[in-house]
């Protein structure tokens, strides 16, 4: 075999790991992904969720499976001497193994499509696929009749806006968190918890100085480990950035195990919040008489209601506090003051 061969086939490597079987960040932010390819056989995620999941998955598995084949298939049209060594049967065994795991390769790929997409009596197709069987058990244990319910209630929830998202880079995992289930999105596959039979522990947290998300102190990832009570449902890891803990746990019904030897560190803007809250909770408490109406919720975030003003402390004619009502929360005041401390930080650099 030739140079050019060689390249060809560190080339046909090379795509098929960024384009199918690990596809990184770049490639995913470009869009040049099996996924974005067969985005109208696909269909809307939002729209339909576990379908959506069950097909993606899929159709990785059969492009994968295909793989083999189609490097033989390739290298027989662009290179004559390698179609003419498979008539003749030449360069030994290793060519003709090569054939041989090729056309297996294509037989269980077009198997396992046909196995995949078969409908169960009581289902309307995909009855087969890992996701399918996994809702299988959950229907089983909530006594409903078949996994379409609990896949019917799954899309129901994850339509709504309130929910838990985030993502690794270079990880290609999604952690959801809705009303009722926990949800880790592989690129082979996807697993479920549902919230009120499971349970949630911290196994390891590790520090990194350099951090792909753009921390400029670096980063702590936690991994988390879902039990779940369902008989014959795995348990599943779930990994997080640290400074998105706190609001996974806002989220999370059941409370998360976190063993003494594990520390998870804070981000230099949580602990400007904790300061901050610390700062604000030592100073003279607003009057009630200043504002008798109730307080509505936080602009920023609208969760709490609002319980911070303005006031200021400097002398002189033109120094008047503002008799607006409160607006913000504590936390969020903070966030905001953290923020433009990181603005400010960054702008003077520039400017120096």
């Amino acid at each position: 075999m030739d140079y050019p061969f060689l390249l060809f086939t560190f080339g046909f490597v090379c795509l098929s790991l960024m384009f199918g079987i690990f596809p990184p960040q770049e490639f995913w932010s470009s869009g040049l992904t099996l996924e974005n390819a067969l985005s109208r056989w696909l269909g809307s995620e939002e729209d339909s969720f576990v379908m959506y999941n069950i097909r993606r998955v899929s159709s990785t598995l059969l492009f994968v499976a295909c793989l083999p084949f189609l490097y033989v298939f390739l290298a027989e049209h662009w290179y004559p001497e390698v179609s003419d060594a498979i008539k003749a049967w030449e360069y030994g065994s290793a060519l003709l193994v090569s054939v041989f795991i090729a056309t297996l390769s294509l037989a269980i790929a077009a198997g396992t499509a046909m196995w995949l997409s078969a409908a169960s009596p009581d289902a309307l197709g995909w009855s087969n696929s890992t996701t399918a069987v996994l809702l299988g058990k959950f229907a089983c244990h909530l006594q409903l009749r078949s996994w379409w319910d609990v896949a019917n209630q799954i899309d129901s929830e994850y339509k709504e806006i309130d929910k838990f998202t985030s993502i690794l880079s270079g990880w290609n995992a999604r952690t959801i968190v809705t009303r009722s289930w926990i949800i880790r999105v592989g690129l082979y596959r996807v697993d479920f918890a549902r919230q009120d039979l499971c349970q949630l522990e911290v196994v390891r947290a590790d520090s990194h100085s350099v951090s792909l998300q753009g921390d400029v102190t670096g980063a702590q990832f936690v991994t988390i480990k879902v039990h779940t009570d369902v008989e014959g449902v795995p348990d599943f890891c779930l990994r997080l950035n640290s400074r998105e803990f706190d609001s996974f746990r806002g989220y999370v019904l059941a409370p998360i195990h976190v063993p003494d030897g594990v520390v998870l560190i804070k981000s230099v803007i949580e602990q400007f919040v904790i300061a901050f809250r610390e700062q604000v909770s030592s100073n003279e408490p607003l009057s009630p008489e200043d504002f008798p109406d109730p307080p509505d919720n936080c602009a920023g975030c609208s969760l709490v209601p609002a319980d911070v003003v303005l006031r200021k402390c400097c002398e002189g004619s033109n120094c008047v506090s503002c008799r607006c009502r409160p607006a913000w929360c504590t936390t969020c005041m903070g966030l905001w003051f953290a923020h433009q401390q990181v603005r400010l930080f960054w702008y003077e650099k520039v400017v120096d």
